[in-house]
């Protein structure tokens, strides 16, 4: 009987964990091209993106070699990934909720309501070198934003993923109307990253509670 509540807890446990795929880049293809200075802007329909619209945004802010640098989105690999040449220096943008051809976040609503669901999962499957990364979502139609910072671990090798997670918990109560959500990257100069997935995923206490509570409810049937 415990052998079999603990195997009925872990697949209730792995059930759960993997939340609400926002992005799988499965769709909507894309390629900045090989640039060397300024910004690249692109907004890409994509049905395998929240809200339909996946926006994409690479700046270069200096570039002493002059290099290039290029964005992509391969959907055979389901793959979102920037390369940069040697001493290459970029901020690069992934956001949702954006409408076409327009900057403003939460332009074009996703009404979300993440409450349940407040750690933002970003799935490398590479990454250089150690880069800070933050995240803001957009509430209320784009009244209020609250942002939170972490950092991506170096030395992610290609097949071997690694989430990284922002967590939102702490706003988790005012998240029932996420309308817009901008990630921002930024890689040492020369940094290369690329990225399978961009979900939403409850925080592991609610993880914990729900397993609970579905073993609680197994054994009163029994």
């Amino acid at each position: 009987m415990a052998r079999k509540t603990f195997i009925f807890s872990a697949l209730a446990l792995a059930s759960l964990s993997h939340g609400y795929i926002l992005d799988d880049f499965s769709t909507g293809t894309y390629n900045s091209g090989y640039f060397s200075a300024g910004t690249v802007d692109a907004w890409v329909s994509s049905g395998g993106a929240v809200g339909g619209n996946r926006f994409l945004s690479t700046t270069i802010t200096a570039n002493p070699l002059l290099g290039d640098a290029r964005a992509r989105v391969v959907t055979s690999a389901g793959i979102y990934a920037v390369g940069t040449e040697s001493q290459v220096d970029i901020t690069s943008k992934l956001g949702y909720g954006f409408a076409n051809a327009s900057l403003t976040p939460a332009s074009n609503q996703l009404n979300l309501d993440l409450s349940l669901e407040p750690i933002l999962q970003l799935v490398f499957d590479s990454n250089d070198v150690v880069q800070p990364l933050t995240a803001t979502v957009y509430t209320n139609g784009g009244a209020n934003s609250y942002t939170v910072s972490t950092t991506a671990p170096g030395g992610v090798a290609p097949g071997s993923p690694v989430a990284v997670n922002l967590d939102f918990t702490s706003y988790a109560g005012l998240l029932s109307d996420v309308d817009g959500i901008v990630f921002t990257f930024d890689p040492a100069p020369g940094g290369d990253f690329s990225l399978t997935t961009v979900q939403a995923v409850p925080e592991p206490a609610s993880l914990a509670v729900l397993a609970i509570g579905l073993v609680a409810l197994k054994r009163r049937r029994k």
